[in-house]
């Protein structure tokens, strides 16, 4: 599963690269501009439903259950961006851009919740399989459509053909074989699964804002094509979240037992290592950023983006403290404490949204990534008071009832 993470996150950037090389930075700050508007409603909509099936060892809820929560969340997430692209006053070709990157990503959507069935059984195989065939049709058909018409509108509806298709020939008929019961049920628990989720959703979809809105901002102050050079160089922090989260994906059904077995000293030494992991991770790309970042992004992008290192830098202090505050975060997800969860982000949210406002008029995209590594030292505080204050104590007394 990490491997295909991997490759996924590679395909995705690779993705940038080639329109980065092949087209404009204002075509490349187009494509981004639109996934950052599109990914925090998604995200919200989603109720980030895939970590609660993984967790849910008392089984609350039936897969039909799930299913019909899912669809319910990308009618309505495509119905908000609809209506976001008919008042956006944008040209038609950036509004076909928004509603088919919204489609594709809603496509992405739906797999995940047949992959939620194949996590929760821990059968990562199948799941790695089709992480991997999306990553790489995404940048074959981006490849072919440049090449062939010039287009980034052409690439980004070929990907959603090759999306559905894997949906259809891939994700739904290996999930069904380890559903048990019916896809559908007359009257599912859309409600129910919304009441319980919803902290998971908007707090997903607050961690998404708070990434996305130093591009809000730089695309107000600045233009679309700062945007595109921004983004490119922030995907370094979106493709070190895509490593990280598959670790966490993978780690999150067996730290919920340890949990659910109240051993405190295997739960504080499991967290402990996975905190060590995502921060060697994390220091490991920042040291990488730090020594050879103008290489790196000269060599991805061209010499245009090389002229903003200092911006990588700060990209990747963001990251380091990103990994520590995901994987002492997932200590949340398997105890329940969900509303900490949404507060730490909207604490992030508001300082992210606050510094950028102030930063980036006068100091450009370095102020946005600046106000961007604050935010995320604020969430990852919140996090880690939050488990030695309640989540470590809650163990350690429920397992002394246990005796």
């Amino acid at each position: 599963m990490f491997a295909s993470r991997l490759v996924f996150a590679a395909s995705q950037w690779l993705l940038l690269v080639v329109i980065a090389r092949l087209t404009t930075p204002h075509d490349l700050g187009l494509f981004t501009y639109s996934v950052a508007l599109i990914s925090p409603i998604l995200l919200v909509t989603q109720l980030n439903m895939r970590a609660f099936m993984a967790t849910d060892s008392n089984d609350e809820f039936t897969f039909a259950d799930y299913l019909a929560t899912r669809i319910f969340g990308i009618g309505l997430a495509l119905l908000l961006i609809g209506g976001i692209a008919l008042i956006s006053g944008r040209e038609l070709a950036a509004i076909a851009m928004l509603l088919l990157i919204a489609s594709y990503k809603a496509t992405e959507s739906l797999s995940d919740v047949f992959n939620g069935v194949l996590q929760r059984n821990e059968h990562m195989a199948p799941i790695a399989r089709a992480v991997s065939a999306r990553g790489v049709t995404a940048v074959i058909c981006m490849l072919l459509a440049l090449q062939l018409t010039g287009s980034v509108l052409i690439g980004v509806g070929c990907i959603l053909a090759a999306w559905i298709l894997i949906l259809i020939a891939h994700d739904y008929p290996v999930s069904r074989g380890q559903l048990q019961g019916p896809l559908f049920v007359p009257n599912p628990k859309v409600w129910r699964v919304i009441r319980a989720c919803y902290p998971l959703g908007i707090t997903l979809g607050l961690m998404s804002l708070r990434i996305n809105i130093p591009v809000y901002i730089i695309e107000a102050h600045m233009g679309i094509e700062e945007v595109g050079y921004y983004s490119a160089i922030a995907y370094f922090l979106v493709a070190g979240n895509i490593i990280t989260g598959s670790l966490l994906q993978t780690a999150a059904p067996r730290l919920a037992r340890i949990y659910r077995d109240r051993d405190t000293g295997q739960f504080s030494r499991f967290l402990s290592l996975l905190v060590l992991v995502g921060g060697i991770i994390g220091l490991a790309g920042l040291l990488l950023a730090a020594t050879f970042g103008h290489w790196i992004l000269a060599t991805m992008y061209g010499l245009a983006y090389a002229a903003h290192t200092d911006v990588l830098v700060w990209i990747m202090i963001a990251a380091v403290i990103g990994n520590l505050s995901q994987f002492m975060g997932l200590s949340l997800t398997v105890s329940r404490l969900f509303r900490f969860h949404l507060l730490s982000q909207c604490l992030g949210v508001i300082v992210v949204a606050v510094l950028s406002w102030i930063l980036v008029p006068s100091q450009g995209m370095i102020g946005g990534a600046m106000a961007l590594a604050a935010a995320t030292t604020v969430t990852f505080l919140c996090n880690l008071v939050v488990t030695r204050a309640r989540v470590i104590p809650s163990i350690r007394s429920q397992g002394n009832r246990m005796l």
